[in-house]
């Protein structure tokens, strides 16, 4: 469990990091609106491949389980925070799948990059 809050942390540090540069970027005009698209779906997804990454580094075994639980939370609080503010339709479950999928992914990689001792 303490590795799941940890792997969290991390997670909404990389997530609001990223966000704050992005609002810069766009504040300034260094970047235009037409590529809003593509960071709202790749800023969260490298916070949770990097976020699971850290995760796999430091589970023992099934690093894929181990991210599939960070994926389930993360997608939990997803859904609190759509159904406030948007409603649901069939873009949040493709969105949802894709963040299931690659925090399966970056504690797999996690695992096996593992330094033998």
């Amino acid at each position: 469990m303490k590795k799941l809050i940890i792997s969290l942390g991390y997670f909404f540090i990389i997530l609001f990091s990223l966000l704050l540069i992005y609002t810069l970027l766009l504040y300034f005009n260094l970047l235009s609106n037409n590529i809003l698209n593509y960071f709202k779906l790749l800023i969260p997804l490298i916070s949770i491949l990097y976020s699971s990454y850290i995760l796999g580094r430091k589970s023992v075994k099934k690093g894929y389980l181990e991210g599939m639980k960070l994926a389930l939370i993360i997608i939990f609080i997803f859904i609190i925070i759509n159904l406030m503010f948007d409603s649901f339709n069939y873009k949040s479950i493709l969105y949802y799948l894709i963040i299931f999928i690659s925090s399966s992914l970056g504690a797999m990689i996690g695992i096996n990059r593992k330094k033998n001792i």
